[in-house]
């Protein structure tokens, strides 16, 4: 071989160089742990649970419910105007009628008595919506207006039955046109 080939086979062969792999070795990093696991988590979540059920049960039997006040009675005077009042419902649709100014007064300032003259607001609107009381177009109409502007008329903020029917506030809303 001459000098040019040998030249020549030595410059392929450093073009030809494999580079093989170098693995270098670290160490494997440390598994943290977690701090507060889920199941440790939920566990002190019920057990909270139980605790604060138990502690308020607890109390409930110690302390009690407040009492819910009933409504004050009222004064001897007053009194005997709500039991006007209820004596009024009894008589006569025409003294009601007649009285309907005195009776929805008692009604507008007795308010823990409004359930005790219930049954003298539906007596006069059904003479009103009847015309069974010889009442004129315009006292019935009148009338109407007058007991649709009440309290607690169609619902009643107690949660108890509505004094009216919705028909029968329908009928005394036709009558005040």
């Amino acid at each position: 071989m001459n000098v040019a080939q040998d030249h020549c086979a030595r410059s392929f062969d450093v073009l030809t160089m494999r580079l093989q792999p170098v693995f270098l070795l670290a160490p494997e990093p440390e598994k943290t742990r977690a701090q507060f696991s889920r199941r440790a988590l939920l566990a002190s979540a019920v057990a909270a649970f139980g605790v604060g059920w138990g502690l308020g049960s607890a109390t409930r039997g110690v302390v009690g419910r407040p009492e819910v006040p009933g409504p004050e009675p009222l004064p001897p005077e007053d009194e005997a105007l709500v039991a006007w009042a209820e004596g009024l419902q009894s008589r006569p649709v025409a003294q009601l009628v007649s009285d309907r100014g005195a009776f929805f007064q008692v009604y507008f300032r007795f308010p823990s008595s409004r359930q005790r003259l219930r049954s003298g607001l539906t007596k006069l609107a059904a003479a009103v919506i009847s015309g069974a009381a010889d009442l004129s177009e315009q006292d019935r109409g009148l009338i109407a207006r007058e007991l649709l502007q009440l309290p607690d008329l169609v619902a009643m903020s107690s949660g108890a039955e509505p004094i009216l029917s919705l028909d029968q506030v329908r009928e005394l809303r036709l009558l005040t046109r």
